[in-house]
């Protein structure tokens, strides 16, 4: 028996090692947008672009989601906020900030009363914002996420310099507690192993990546 124990922990110490050995040796490969090289020259023409935040119940983060979007040092983009059948007051934080001066008249909003037969509530709340514009591209983000001043601007020139379609970005998660830590570093980990974000541009490979705090995509 005691055999079976060893083989047992060896076969899991390998299962384990793979993964371990592949995150260390290509991790490197995937790209790291705060260097300096994905900073937009001045001089850049920077494409029309469209947010799309859909949010439900999210009056707690809303405000600081959308005071962060509209702090960004893009030159040409609009912000479309969907209130999807919220029963909180995640719809009027949305108004009110889109009556008051920060918004300059960029952000949106659109109130989603009902929802269609056949659909999902986020999936509803996304395309229906996407019909709101004709911007070049568009961005999906969550109700909960904060932006760096520069972020969007550096993923749209990314983009642009590697005829990029769709890029999506890792959010920084903001962990408060040592019980935070604990539960999100772990799935963090076990996505980067079951993932394998360096494979994405590989056309034969499946490793397909979805992260809903960030998703770019080419509008045509």
């Amino acid at each position: 028996m005691i055999w079976f124990y060893w083989i047992s922990g060896l076969l899991l110490a390998l299962i384990w090692l793979v993964p371990t050995l592949q995150l260390v040796l290509h991790f490197s490969e995937v790209a790291d947008l705060t260097q300096s090289e994905w900073n937009p020259p001045q001089d850049s023409v920077l494409p029309t672009l469209t947010i799309v935040v859909p949010a439900r119940n999210e009056e707690a983060e809303i405000e600081a989601a959308l005071r962060s979007l509209l702090q960004l040092d893009y030159p040409h983009y609009e912000i479309v906020a969907v209130d999807d059948r919220s029963t909180d007051q995640t719809g009027a934080i949305m108004d009110r900030l889109a009556a008051g001066p920060a918004s300059q008249g960029r952000l949106r909003v659109v109130h989603v009363k009902e929802l269609p037969a056949g659909w999902l509530g986020k999936v509803h709340a996304m395309w229906l914002g996407a019909q709101q514009t004709q911007s070049d591209w568009l961005l999906f983000t969550d109700a909960d996420c904060v932006f760096r001043a520069d972020s969007v601007s550096r993923a749209v020139y990314y983009a642009g310099a590697t005829a990029t379609d769709h890029l999506v970005l890792f959010p920084t998660a903001h962990m408060r507690t040592l019980g935070e830590r604990m539960m999100i570093s772990f799935p963090q980990v076990m996505s980067s192993f079951a993932m394998r974000p360096w494979k994405v541009r590989d056309p034969n490979a499946r490793d397909h990546i979805g992260v809903g705090a960030f998703n770019l995509i080419r509008g045509e």
